[in-house]
């Protein structure tokens, strides 16, 4: 069974849903997943305009390369890195 959002492309979920679906699959196949959502990225933050209410949250804002998260450091961990 699939839990897909209304298809629209402009949906926020639609990148957690497919993460989800990823997993299950993985799952479903005795792979090895883990799904991280760690933190917003700060130059996204900045460009969008919302960069001052999620400093008031708890999410960290990455930056190690360049103002963006390092999926290098994922890969340099032997992760294999999927985004969505």
């Amino acid at each position: 069974m699939s839990y897909w959002p209304k298809q629209n492309h402009t949906n926020p979920l639609r990148h957690i849903v497919n993460a989800m679906e990823l997993a299950k699959e993985l799952q479903d196949h005795d792979d090895k997943v883990q799904i991280i959502f760690d933190g917003a990225c700060r130059f996204c933050a900045k460009a969008f305009g919302v960069i001052n209410e999620v400093q008031k949250t708890n999410v960290d804002l990455l930056d190690e390369c360049d103002k963006h998260p390092s999926l290098r450091n994922f890969i340099a961990d032997d992760y294999q890195v999927v985004t969505f």
